[in-house]
């Protein structure tokens, strides 16, 4: 459920603050990409999406086919191939347990058989690309350069990072607005997990005590 933080007669002011910084990584969940040309620092896409540019930082939300975790990877684009529609990122787990993961399964795929006698072929890297935040409150949040498919009035889940930190929180929200001069889109959340309530707290109280 939406947890309700403070006194009746506090919470809204609290809850309706909107903060630039810290900013927030959000994953809508609303556009995927998959890919099994990966090792343990790099992935091509064949695809190009929009909100990417060459040298451009991001945050990549990820699983692998065979695997059921989710991890993050803070990524950067390092080639950027207008012309064949590809780009080549490179990344760094934030959870090093998964790092070593990655690592196993892909010295696993190049290592051969008799049985087989060829190298195994890997599992699919499956990913989307999180949202930087513009603010956000305990009411909501309102991203930048959004070029999804998210209609006025839709509902989804989501995950929230906060930037530098492995830490994530779930949440179910609703589109309210999009507003043209950002390419944004606004939503209110209508559930979030006890994870989350505790990160945006945690990050409220440090906006107010830098």
């Amino acid at each position: 459920m939406l947890l309700r933080p403070g006194p009746a007669a506090t919470r809204n002011k609290i809850r309706d603050k909107r903060i630039e910084h810290p900013w927030l990584w959000i994953d809508l969940n609303e556009r995927r990409y998959s890919t099994r040309l990966w090792s343990p620092s790099r992935f091509i896409m064949d695809v190009l999406d929009n909100r990417l540019v060459q040298d451009q930082e991001f945050c990549a939300v990820a699983r692998l086919d065979n695997k059921p975790d989710v991890f993050l990877m803070d990524s950067v684009v390092t080639m950027h191939d207008r012309k064949n529609a590809k780009m080549a990122i490179n990344y760094e787990m934030t959870n090093p347990e998964q790092s070593k993961m990655m690592f196993d399964v892909y010295s696993e795929s190049k290592n051969t058989t008799e049985e087989e006698g060829k190298t195994r072929q890997l599992p699919m890297l499956d990913f989307s690309i999180a949202y930087k935040s513009v603010n956000w409150s305990l009411t909501g949040f309102m991203i930048a350069n959004f070029t999804g498919k998210v209609e006025i009035g839709q509902t989804f889940t989501g995950l929230i990072r906060l930037p530098k930190t492995q830490r994530t929180g779930g949440f179910r929200a609703q589109a309210v607005r999009y507003q043209d001069n950002v390419q944004g889109l606004g939503c209110r959340f209508l559930e979030m997990s006890q994870t989350l309530f505790d990160m945006l707290e945690y990050a409220l109280k440090r906006s107010e005590n830098p």
